[in-house]
């Protein structure tokens, strides 16, 4: 069993997002998230790393988001695969053809 709680997960994304410099983020990345309290995150100029248990959201301008994935319904980002607005159609940066969002 894998013993990893949030204080590690966190010290981890900490050490990740110190080394981070604009350069690492794309304009067309983003991440996007379904808590399962029903919440709705979307980030823009993000990406996502996994630790153990935990995902890790770093994004460009807000920083970085530790969740741990049972807490987690669903999480996207322009390089995953699925439905979109329950719409097949994306775009080249896997946003909805029809109104442009993540697919959430």
């Amino acid at each position: 069993m894998n013993d990893v709680g949030y204080k590690e997960a966190n010290d981890w994304a900490n050490e990740v997002a110190e080394g981070l410099t604009a350069y690492d983020f794309d304009f067309t990345d983003w991440v996007a998230l379904n808590h399962s309290d029903g919440s709705k995150f979307v980030f823009r100029y993000a990406f996502r790393r996994e630790f153990h248990d935990f995902v890790g959201v770093f994004t460009e301008h807000h920083g970085h988001y530790v969740f741990h994935k049972e807490d987690l319904e669903d999480i996207r980002d322009n390089k995953s695969t699925g439905d979109c607005c329950e719409n097949e159609d994306r775009d080249m940066n896997g946003g909805c053809k029809n109104c442009g969002d993540p697919c959430l």
